[in-house]
């Protein structure tokens, strides 16, 4: 069981890793972050669309990279080297940007927000499966409890 929870894990964390790698290696595309701007701010002037457009990005950004902390999260036993490798991966893609790619600009804030989005992932499942382990326990101390005692006589 443990072997296939471990192969789960690395499948989750090398599809998450190829959603990061189509997103962000590819040619860039703002009309996402252009359409959502719009949308939240729908008759405002060009500076807050443009200023809702870099906090779209941001979030964006984020959630790029949560599925890739949950699938660290899982692979990797220590939660501090599992986040640090979705930073480095984050780090990565902006070199991999800046060095491969002609309309992609890297930004130190990609770093910090993608590093973020692994981060809460991996605090995710840390807490769920903390959670699991506290109901586990739970189960167990009930289940110990439930069981009759001889009368003393």
């Amino acid at each position: 069981m443990r072997h296939r929870a471990a192969a789960t894990a690395v499948m989750l964390t090398a599809a998450a890793v190829l959603v990061v790698l189509a997103f962000t290696m590819g040619p860039r595309s703002d009309g996402i972050v252009r359409t959502l701007a719009a949308a939240l701010v729908p008759s405002g002037s060009a500076a807050e669309r443009l200023a809702m457009g870099a906090a779209v990005e941001m979030a964006l950004n984020v959630a790029l990279f949560v599925p890739l902390g949950i699938g660290l999260g899982v692979a990797v036993r220590s939660k501090v080297l599992a986040t640090v490798l979705g930073a480095l991966l984050s780090a990565g893609v902006e070199l991999g940007q800046s060095t491969a790619l002609i309309d992609r600009t890297p930004s130190s804030r990609d770093v910090l927000m993608n590093s973020l989005g692994a981060a809460l992932g991996v605090l995710a499942v840390s807490s769920l499966l903390l959670l699991a382990r506290w109901a586990r326990r739970r189960r167990a101390v009930v289940a110990v409890q439930a069981i009759p005692l001889p009368a003393a006589a």
